[in-house]
C-alpha cells in the first residue's frame, strides 16, 4: 500500500511538470502569434499609406 502511495506521488509529480512545461510552449506559441499579428499589422499599415 505504501509502495503504491509512494508510485502515485512520483507520477503526480511527473504529470505537474508535464503540465508546467505545456503551458510554457503555449505561452510561447501564443506570444510568437501574437507578434508575427502585430508585425503583419504594422507592415500592412505601412503598405496602405505608401
Amino acid at each position: 500500500m505504501i509502495t503504491g502511495q509512494y508510485f502515485m506521488a512520483q507520477i503526480n509529480q511527473s504529470i505537474k511538470a508535464l503540465t508546467e512545461n505545456i503551458e510554457e510552449v503555449q505561452h510561447q506559441i501564443d506570444t510568437t502569434q501574437e507578434a508575427l499579428i502585430f508585425s503583419s499589422t504594422i507592415f500592412l499599415q505601412e503598405i496602405k499609406n505608401d
